[in-house]
């Protein structure tokens, strides 16, 4: 098991990674970690996630509040203590707006992935989440009635979020999920993705290829 230590290095080199990618901008996005002791580690409020330190990232406990008074954790926290405690498996989440996801998202387009064999393994079915006010109950009321069908989800009109067990594989998921709305994007252009037949997708269910 990772340390804490470990955990926040981790955490904030997927931070600048994200906004180096232009999955986040100016004050944009949250990524979490679940620490150990099963407190929480976020990043801040209204804060560039491409120029964060690690004394930046906030320790909150499941309720939301910071251990350091000092410090504020994103006004987005309800989202991520509301997926660690309904999801036991989930050790991380990141939240973003990657152009091409979001873009989905904000058409209320359903991102149907069926035609790739190893996004499909790896994300399955991604909801899109009816609209909730950021940063309130709302929002993560309405997520919460799809956590336990996935990996990934599209928040209508507002971003992305993915989850995994770890922070890797949660950031993972969100460059997956990203890849994977660039593409359906271009082969709108060409008439459209075509999905696998029903025998091509039990198969691959059978076989479980990651690549």
């Amino acid at each position: 098991m990772p340390t804490p230590w470990q955990i926040r290095k981790r955490l904030l080199e997927v931070c600048h990674l994200a906004a180096r990618k232009g999955y986040v901008a100016a004050y944009e996005g949250n990524f979490s970690a679940r620490l150990p002791d099963d407190r929480i580690l976020i990043t801040p409020s209204r804060r560039n996630k491409g120029m964060l330190t690690s004394e930046d990232l906030v320790v909150i406990d499941q309720a939301g509040h910071p251990q350091r008074a000092e410090l504020a954790p994103s006004s987005e926290f309800r989202l991520h203590t509301t997926i660690y405690a309904e999801r036991s498996d989930v050790g991380a989440v990141a939240h973003g707006h990657p152009p091409y996801s979001t873009a989905f998202a904000v058409s209320h387009h359903k991102l149907c992935i069926d035609c790739m064999p190893e996004t499909l393994v790896e994300l399955g079915n991604i909801p899109l989440v009816p609209y909730g006010t950021p940063g309130t109950h709302e929002l993560s009321d309405r997520l919460r009635d799809h956590l336990h069908s996935a990996q990934a989800f599209l928040l209508a009109n507002h971003g992305a979020v993915t989850v995994g067990a770890d922070v890797d594989e949660a950031y993972f998921r969100l460059e997956m999920l990203e890849q994977a709305a660039r593409i359906l994007y271009y082969a709108a252009t060409l008439g459209g993705a075509c999905s696998l037949d029903p025998a091509a997708k039990e198969k691959l269910s059978r076989t479980g290829n990651h690549t």
